[in-house]
């Protein structure tokens, strides 16, 4: 098919490709440019020409037209996309000339999206016309009898007819052969002749929607069930328009209000969808009876990085919710969980405490899947050290499928807090599970290698190697920066580290040359000692001056979290960075007098090493409950006394 030249260039002339995007995706505006819909953006990197017809994401590197995004990212044709834009922006339809295969394809195609959308209005007349009112006194008695709610979601009845489809649609000029490749009959031989009939009978409808609003399948709920063989759910079968692995129920009600509140809500079935919707609560989508896939996740992200898994709060459900985390963490989502009372869903709930109710309790109850996840591994563990182990590996492997290096960092740390262990420690066991890959507990995507490969070379740095670049982040930028009693910040990190061996080079040269100076010249600021050293020094200390603007930012756009300036923080956030990494090296120096305990050869070595072991271990407490974590202590025996 020859589309006009006329019309490309009509078509041209009018869209913006702002509208045309924010059809589908969630475009932010952060002052003249935006967050970038197609990946976890953070800092704005997503732009618009001045001419509204092109964007480009100098992050991530999408870029393209109206046209293009519609073929790439809404998997249609060149002539669907251009068809699509005609009719939004009301611009006649001419052809020049046809190609038969594109334009039988492009029929075959319209044929289904018609029969579809006629079968949906038959569908519809039975439930408002039905004599015996059986799916509208069943959506009564659940409170989901509202029209405008059936009018929304266009819901409708099939008959407990065997034929009373088929005979509706050969009669509007149908022919079988397209029937069943609409996955609306089915067919089965007999000797003599072939029978068709309906797919769907005796069952409320649920049409299924693609983004722009066209029927490309149904799901069906039975009724009155003679025979319990009979399934509960079934769903229209694969066809050329309707792939049930990349569709998600609700998504063409749900995607204003999901952009709109930057969260959606995944349920599990229909009448889940549809209780949410009654109770007030729009940005909600459900995956339609299949296991959550990689497609699906892919069209939510269109329009929220933000997702909340709702599901019912018995063991089912708690599984239900552990299967989904992993995946939409791989795949760049920032998950929360509401877990429902037990035998409930939000049907139940809502008819029972009713619809304000059901809004405050999502709103009380939602945990990040760091809580989720440690309650749920840890309720049974008891004190059993190994269990604890196994459960704190299941909880990092989780974490393990964040692709996002710097979201991995944080929520290591918001684990540590969390059960009480050091960060240092986990940091060093989540690097372990990234360079092992997918035989140490979570699977790597193919798309994660370059990060496993990036992960293998940080496991071989020293475990307090973090902490080591945080304490010369506080000398660097704050060195002159008084504390308290007149005290500089850099005399107060000399002080408390008067003989440290960093595990890196580089800084161990860096601080030497700093406290040299520092001492030689007297106050000066970081950006004085930088200027005056070679590049080498230069590159290492502007990456680590770089810290705090990249994690503030972050925190900021992922968290909507207003921090007080650093200065307001700096005495207590330097002594607490300063002490765990004390604890960090008091640590090994105690494992080092172990040894040497163990392998002293006389009596008056052994009780050196252990009087030095005993002042190690009294300092290690003391920055312990000022840190207010716990240390697990290892007892060596104490030298022997004749």
């Amino acid at each position: 098919m020859r589309i006009s030249e006329e019309t490309i260039l009509a078509i041209e002339e009018a869209v913006q490709v702002e509208e045309v995007l924010s059809s589908f995706v969630s475009l932010q505006r952060k002052g003249k440019k935006y967050l970038c819909p197609f990946h976890s953006d953070t800092h704005p990197s997503f732009s618009i020409t001045s001419d509204g017809k092109f964007y480009k994401c100098f992050s991530c590197s999408a870029q393209g037209s109206s046209v293009s995004f519609l073929m790439e990212q809404q998997q249609m044709s060149y002539p669907q996309a251009m068809k699509y834009l005609a009719e939004k922006y009301h611009v006649p339809w001419r052809v020049t000339g046809e190609d038969a295969a594109q334009v039988a394809q492009e029929k075959a195609r319209e044929a289904l999206y018609l029969l579809l959308d006629k079968a949906k209005v038959y569908y519809q007349e039975r439930l408002r016309n039905d004599p015996l009112q059986t799916a509208l006194d069943y959506l009564k008695r659940r409170d989901l009898g509202d029209p405008a709610l059936l009018e929304a979601f266009g819901l409708g009845y099939s008959l407990p007819e065997w034929r009373g489809f088929h005979a509706f649609a050969v009669a509007e000029g149908y022919d079988d052969a397209l029937l069943q490749e609409a996955g609306l009959v089915l067919t089965k031989e007999k000797v003599d002749e072939t029978v068709v009939y309906d797919r769907f009978r005796g069952r409320l409808m649920f049409p299924i929607y693609n983004l722009v609003g066209k029927v490309i399948g149904f799901g069906g709920r039975i009724l009155v069930n003679e025979d319990a063989r009979t399934p509960k759910y079934i769903n229209s079968p694969e066809t050329p328009v309707y792939h049930k692995s990349d569709v998600l129920y609700g998504l063409y009600q749900a995607k204003q209000a999901i952009k709109k509140e930057d969260n959606s809500y995944l349920v599990e079935g229909y009448t889940d969808v549809l209780a949410m919707h009654q109770a007030g609560i729009q940005n909600v989508v459900a995956s339609g009876g299949t296991a959550l896939t990689k497609a699906q996740i892919a069209l939510l992200h269109r329009f929220t990085h933000q997702v909340t898994l709702l599901f019912d709060g018995d063991l089912a459900g708690q599984e239900a919710a552990l299967r989904g985390i992993d995946l939409l963490l791989a795949q760049g989502c920032d998950v929360k969980i509401v877990c429902l009372p037990p035998k409930e869903d939000p049907d139940s709930f809502r008819k029972k405490e009713g619809s304000q109710a059901l809004q405050t309790y999502l709103k009380a109850h939602v945990k990040d899947f760091i809580t989720f996840k440690s309650d749920l591994l840890f309720a049974e563990v008891g004190e059993d050290p190994l269990k604890q182990a196994k459960a704190t590996t299941a909880l990092l492997a989780t974490i393990g499928h964040i692709p996002d290096p710097l979201k991995r960092t944080f929520y290591v740390q918001s684990c540590a807090q969390r059960l009480g262990l050091d960060e240092a420690l986990l940091q060093t066991k989540m690097e372990e599970l990234l360079t092992k890959g997918p035989s140490s507990g979570p699977s790597f995507s193919p798309r994660r290698r370059m990060t496993r490969r990036k992960a293998a070379s940080v496991a071989k740095t020293h475990p307090t190697s973090h902490r080591e670049r945080t304490v010369l982040y506080f000398l660097l930028h704050y060195a002159d920066y008084v504390l308290n009693a007149e005290q500089r910040l850099a005399d107060y990190l000399f002080e408390n580290f008067p003989d440290i061996v960093f595990s890196e080079a580089i800084h161990q040269i860096l601080w030497d040359q700093f406290k040299t100076q520092w001492y030689a010249e007297g106050p000066f600021r970081g950006q004085d000692f930088i200027a005056s050293q070679n590049e080498e020094i230069q590159g290492v200390a502007q990456r680590i001056m770089q810290r705090a603007k990249a994690l503030s930012e972050n925190w900021q756009a992922m968290y909507h979290i207003i921090f007080s300036s650093e200065e307001d923080n700096l005495a207590k956030s330097s002594s607490v960075d300063v002490q765990r990494l004390q604890m960090a090296y008091l640590s090994d120096t105690i494992r080092d007098k172990m040894e040497k305990m163990a392998q002293a050869t006389t009596q008056e070595e052994q009780e050196k090493h252990w009087s030095d072991y005993q002042a190690l271990k009294k300092r290690q407490n003391e920055i312990a409950t000022a840190l207010g974590t716990t240390v697990l202590h290892h007892h060596p025996l104490p030298p022997y006394q004749p």
